[in-house]
């Protein structure tokens, strides 16, 4: 069972972290640059994987921290 938050701005955000990640990668699915991109745009997109790295690598830290406790 997918436990949801109250809609907002017609998106229903994830309550775990894990359902975020993966609403995070539909949301913003990697976008290979193409020659007539900007560097602004380029590096906007890039920012947003970052952001959905840096999540899902928490995520990961967290599990293994809380495995160590089982």
């Amino acid at each position: 069972m997918t436990i949801m938050s109250k809609k907002q701005d017609n998106y229903t955000i994830p309550l775990t972290t894990s359902e975020l990640v993966l609403w995070l990668k539909k949301l913003f699915p990697i976008n290979n640059p193409s020659p007539d991109d900007d560097i602004k745009t380029i590096m906007f997109k890039a920012g947003q994987q970052d952001v959905i790295n840096f999540i899902e690598s928490k995520e990961k830290e967290n599990q293994s921290t809380t495995e160590v406790f089982k």
